[in-house]
């Protein structure tokens, strides 16, 4: 079994998850996945993923993310075989603190995908 190093939510505290999807185009949406301690809603695991469709099947481009690793850490193109660590999590703050920061990075991706794979509008006629 993985070790990991650093803070961990308790096993024993009850938890609530929280998922939101943002559909920003018909090709592109952003998901929020938040897990909180249900007595005192302190926020102990996310993760944030950028989705694009491409031929009819959507496809994962970034997921940041604080599941299973006891890190920050990023995963591109769905890839969750490696990642990327943004931060080791020490407390609860960690994982606070870098909420924020991955929906701006998940928001930033979803605008490179619209960009991408939003076809140009047709040329004006002569």
């Amino acid at each position: 079994m993985l070790q990991q190093s650093g803070w961990n939510p308790d096993p024993n505290e009850r938890c609530t998850e929280e998922t939101n999807t943002n559909e920003l185009s018909a090709t592109v949406r952003v998901t929020i996945r938040t897990k909180r301690y249900e007595r005192t809603g302190m926020l102990v695991e996310f993760a944030v993923l950028t989705h694009v469709l491409q031929d009819g099947e959507w496809v994962e481009r970034l997921c940041i993310d604080t599941c299973h690793r006891g890190s920050v850490h990023r995963h591109d193109h769905g890839s969750h075989a490696s990642y990327t660590e943004i931060e080791t999590i020490d407390s609860p703050k960690s994982i606070q603190s870098n909420l924020s920061p991955a929906i701006d990075e998940a928001y930033a991706v979803a605008e490179e995908g619209m960009n991408e794979w939003t076809p140009a509008p047709n040329a004006p006629s002569r």
